[in-house]
């Protein structure tokens, strides 16, 4: 199974999964094979969530010889289960930044139709750049390979009748969120309590109270309101539908994986957009270049307004081309590239660090070709592509 080409550590033994990291990839190791239907639809799963922002990269499925399906995915260094085992529960900016950034990804899934299945704490990572991301999202393996759900994180509907839809992801996320702000679940196995007792719990009592005074109101009724019992009154709050966090860009997939005694192709994301592109910070101004050939300057994408508000940045583009949904590409300085999720809006306020050069770009879309703006700076940022 495993060659010098990889030696694949051992992560993580979880109730389906066994996880190695390679390299700067984490593979997940299945109990069996997959028949072609399930492989389909596994596919066709996995490039329709590389559109959704603030999820883990799937770089690959793959096959061992003996039949066993791997999928391989972007290695991320931390959880968000072991950073409050570690470090105690999560500041308020923080789970401020995980409740903004996790429930527009969970709203953009919803939206396109998507199901995550098992949104809970040891499904939240952390990236190098701190960003967190969902991990493991789809129904497809967890159809194949079925578990229970954890009694302690899990909807009460889930817990009674299996259900896997929209309503019970929301109320992960409220469980996340109660992990992040209390170190806790919203109802952990107490000594001595038979199973089916805690199961009558999760079903009939009340969640407890967030107890930080720390956090924002918003936030505390943020969470009260995803782990309501009623599935039909959980909704995400207005607020963080207002500004968009712009999330750090999925890693681009490499050109080769190795081996590791695998068989089957590699899975190519079926996105919508062109991957992020290199936008560079340059002291001196870049050489001529031929326009990308995806941009279609005369009819394309025009940034026509770039205003500095210290904190914010606000832009401003049009296309003669109606219909386009729209990417808004970020480079700071010294910093990863980052993206928003996908628009139909012609304005976007952009979160910034005051002081640090930026660069921006417009990517819009028509489900068959993508057009490019210029990349356009910001405090004397001079950009190329």
């Amino acid at each position: 199974m495993v060659t010098p080409d990889e030696d694949p550590l051992p992560l993580a033994t979880g109730p389906v999964a066994v996880v190695y990291a390679a390299g700067q990839d984490a593979l997940k190791v299945f109990p069996g094979p997959l028949d072609r239907r399930t492989r389909t639809a596994l596919d066709h799963e996995i490039g329709a969530w590389q559109r959704i922002p603030a999820t883990v990269e799937v770089r690959g499925v793959e096959e061992m010889r003996d039949g066993r399906v791997v999928v391989r995915v972007e290695l991320c260094p931390d959880s968000l289960v072991d950073r409050v085992r570690r470090e105690g529960v999560l500041a308020a900016d923080v789970v401020v930044d995980v409740a903004g950034r996790l429930g527009r990804a969970l709203e953009t899934a919803h939206a396109a139709g998507l199901v995550h299945g098992g949104v809970a704490p040891g499904n939240v990572l952390f990236r190098v750049s701190g960003e967190p991301v969902l991990a493991d999202g789809g129904l497809v393996l967890r159809g194949a390979f079925p578990v229970e759900a954890s009694v302690e994180f899990a909807a009460p509907e889930t817990v009674r009748d299996a259900v896997r839809d929209a309503r019970t992801d929301l109320y992960g996320l409220g469980a996340v969120l109660f992990f992040a702000c209390t170190g806790r679940a919203p109802h952990p196995a107490r000594l001595g309590e038979r199973p089916d007792e805690h199961v009558l719990r999760v079903l009939a009592a009340p969640v407890p109270e967030v107890d930080r005074p720390d956090l924002p109101e918003d936030v505390r009724e943020l969470v009260r309101t995803l782990l309501a019992k009623d599935p039909g009154q959980r909704r995400l709050a207005d607020h963080h539908r207002a500004r968009v966090p712009v999330a750090e860009a999925k890693p681009e997939p490499k050109a080769e994986h190795g081996r590791l005694g695998l068989v089957a192709g590699v899975v190519t994301a079926l996105g919508l957009f062109a991957a992020a592109p290199f936008l560079l910070l340059r002291d001196d101004p870049p050489p001529p270049s031929p326009a990308a050939p995806t941009m279609d300057s005369p009819a394309g994408i025009e940034l026509v307004e770039v205003t500095d508000g210290t904190d914010h940045v606000r832009l401003t583009w049009r296309s003669p081309r109606a219909g386009l949904v729209y990417l808004v590409i970020t480079a700071p300085e010294g910093k990863p590239r980052g993206k928003s999720a996908e628009l139909d809006e012609t304005t976007l306020d952009v979160p910034v660090e005051p002081g640090l050069r930026y660069c921006f770009e417009i990517q819009g879309s028509d489900g068959k070709q993508v057009y490019v703006s210029a990349p356009t700076g910001i405090r004397g940022a001079t950009c190329a592509r």
